[in-house]
């Protein structure tokens, strides 16, 4: 600005942390699982819309965990909570950047995979995670609860949508989950 005709300037400083800080907070709270802290269905989508538009070989895994109701009426709901909580982390530490594992609600959890072209690569990663799960227990209390989950999986094929994707893994993991006990598929019990 000009004053008597000189020339003066000014700055202004303003501490911007608290805006930071909030910005940050709504992206949490908008794209992460409160529970588990990995990712939540809303940002899962979005990546793997992103994924599919820019036409990456992907494939994607769904978790079901097995038996987790009984968890819950065993042990309650703060011990069935640490259950979901250990499969977030064995998931996030089993699958590390570029996959990314995500929490869609529920018992349900799923892995985006990058770099998935043919089923022998999907079933590999099928077989990583079943293999993990052979010992996989939660300790609850002082008992050890073994966990168990059902898994199946689908790779992008060419103009698949994410429904598309989706189901056929879904499929999948149903196809497992009830591998012995068909009847049980569509009751109500």
């Amino acid at each position: 600005m000009k004053i008597d005709a000189t020339l003066h300037y000014a700055l202004i400083f303003r501490d911007m942390t608290t805006e930071i800080e909030a910005s940050k907070l709504v992206n949490r709270l908008a794209y992460e699982d409160s529970l588990t802290g990995i990712a939540n269905r809303t940002y899962f989508i979005q990546e793997l819309e992103n994924a599919l538009l820019e036409k990456r070989s992907i494939g994607v895994l769904l978790l079901d965990l097995n038996g987790f109701k009984q968890i819950n009426d065993q042990f309650g709901h703060i011990s069935g909570d640490e259950v979901l909580k250990t499969v977030a982390m064995l998931l996030t530490k089993s699958f590390p950047t570029p996959h990314f594992a995500a929490r869609l609600g529920g018992d349900e959890f799923v892995v985006l995979l990058d770099g998935i072209t043919r089923q022998s690569q999907l079933d590999e990663s099928i077989g990583f995670i079943k293999t993990k799960e052979k010992n996989f227990s939660v300790l609850l209390g002082e008992q050890s609860v073994p966990v168990e989950f059902s898994v199946g999986g689908a790779y992008r094929e060419n103009g698949d949508t994410i429904d598309e994707l989706l189901m056929r893994a879904d499929e999948q993991m149903y196809k497992e989950k009830y591998k012995d006990r068909p009847h049980e598929r569509n009751s109500f019990n």
